[in-house]
């Protein structure tokens, strides 16, 4: 026979949200078994540890009664019985996470728990878990993810890198440049398609070209440029945690989850391409007359993160941020309901 059970729905919280559920108890159970009370708690707990060396830390921790026995000897005429339970989360949070890598962990963890107590010494208590996920009230973000799935029709931001490229050691320099749009703001809410345009153009060096329309001959050393977003551009973020267990520090990194439309081997095809011919393009002011040939792509697509905001505590701190092979690339991540630094890593495969 069960002493008691829980009804508890574990769907993700926003901070300052109010956590409901209820106990289901079976009165003589739990006097014939000895349980002095039953009660439910509502805790955060941020736990790091390195090593051997670990440090638990609680945010906040809210009780609530839910049965005590009465004093009288005579057994309660009550049998099952319904006692709902009730917490209002702060309104500032951590964001629920958890940061592994080999033996270094950081999780900050949400919980509900329901424990009967027995009054018996060697008699042992009852604990029963429920956890859930909370991400830090943020009407702000949620107020650009509207903008941004209504069609983003702000500002955008360009980031631009240059890299010498050769095919060969013994062949001389190309120049790829790298050019990545995004809507120009501050921080980017997760679970939210956000558009940018990935601009990939490869030059060669300055040459002298009497007839660009027949001196095909002439671009052999320009590089190719990516055609197929699934298999030649590679996009990830990287989440740097640091943490502190007391006595040690250390920093862990890893691959967090993202979805890049039309990008990767696993992707679809929604990403747009639009791809040129190697044209001539002659300096403008040149003294002998040169000019480069050029190839240029185009891809048009937009990103979703999931990875968890970015935070601050006494022992666990993340950032989020953007990396490129090229170029690292800053996203301040925010929860988007009502940013960790993570790295975009953007690159191709030359033919």
């Amino acid at each position: 026979m069960v002493d008691f059970h829980v009804t508890f729905d574990p769907k993700p919280r926003v901070a300052g949200e109010v956590v409901e559920g209820e106990v289901l108890l079976n009165i003589p159970v739990l006097e014939l078994r000895n349980y002095h009370e039953v009660h439910a708690e509502c805790s955060c707990i941020v736990l790091t540890k390195i090593g051997n060396v670990k440090k638990s830390t609680t945010v906040f921790c809210s009780l609530a009664p839910i049965w005590k026995r009465s004093n009288l000897t005579k057994p309660s005429d009550e049998h099952i019985t319904k006692v709902p339970f009730s917490f209002t989360l702060p309104s500032a949070l951590l964001p629920t996470g958890k940061y592994i890598k080999k033996r270094s962990v950081g999780v900050v963890g949400y919980y509900i728990q329901v424990t009967g107590t027995r009054s018996g010494t060697l008699e042992a208590n009852t604990h029963i878990f429920h956890y859930f996920p909370v991400l830090p009230s943020d009407a702000r973000g949620f107020e650009i993810s509207k903008s941004i799935n209504e069609g983003w029709a702000g500002a955008w931001k360009t980031v631009e890198e240059k890299k010498s490229i050769r095919r060969y050691f013994w062949r001389r320099y190309a120049t790829a440049v790298m050019t990545l749009s995004l809507p120009d703001l501050e921080f980017f809410p997760i679970a939210t398609p956000t558009p940018f345009t990935l601009k990939i153009v490869t030059f060669t060096e300055p040459m002298q070209c009497k007839n660009p329309e027949n001196g095909m001959n002439a671009i052999s050393s320009l590089p190719d440029v990516p055609r197929d977003p699934r298999k030649e551009i590679e996009f990830n973020l990287v989440q740097t945690a640091f943490i502190d267990a007391g006595t040690k520090q250390t920093t862990i990194t890893g691959h967090y989850g993202s979805k890049m439309f039309g990008f990767g081997a696993e992707a679809d095809n929604l990403a747009k391409v639009e791809t040129t011919q190697a044209t001539w393009e002659p300096i403008k002011g040149d003294a002998k007359g040169r000019g480069t040939w050029k190839r240029e792509v185009v891809f048009t697509s937009s990103f979703e993160l999931f990875p968890f905001p970015s935070f601050q505590s006494t022992t666990l701190k993340v950032n989020v941020s953007g990396r490129s092979l090229i170029r690292n690339v800053p996203v301040c991540l925010h929860p988007g309901a009502v940013g960790d630094v993570y790295e975009g890593q953007v690159s191709w495969t030359r033919k």
